[in-house]
């Protein structure tokens, strides 16, 4: 999981809808892989909003990776059960996981 910590590093201050990704310790970060080509930022925001104390951003470079944020273990663990299989696609299911720290 060394790749969720190397992303979350690498998009600090990436812009995302305008304003820059700004991740706040002790954040909980899910880490999302193998997205499909088309789930985008759009999508995936109206998706992870539902969330409270949530932010979400694809990886710079990458458009199938993308790091959700919460401010609790409680809320993230929340999170990941809530969208854990998820159809974005009828293809693709989510796969979610604790990025490591």
């Amino acid at each position: 999981m060394s790749s969720g910590t190397n992303a979350l590093r690498s998009m600090q201050g990436f812009p995302f809808y305008g304003q820059p990704v700004v991740w706040k310790a002790p954040k909980h970060i899910l880490f999302l892989p193998e997205l499909p080509e088309q789930p985008q930022e759009l999508m995936l925001s109206v998706l992870l909003s539902q969330f409270p104390g949530s932010g979400a951003a694809l990886l710079p470079g990458r458009r199938d990776i993308a790091l959700l944020g919460l401010d609790t273990e409680v809320q993230a663990g929340a999170a990941r059960e809530a969208l854990q299989g998820f159809s974005i696609t009828q293809s693709n299911a989510m796969e979610i996981s604790f990025a490591k720290k």
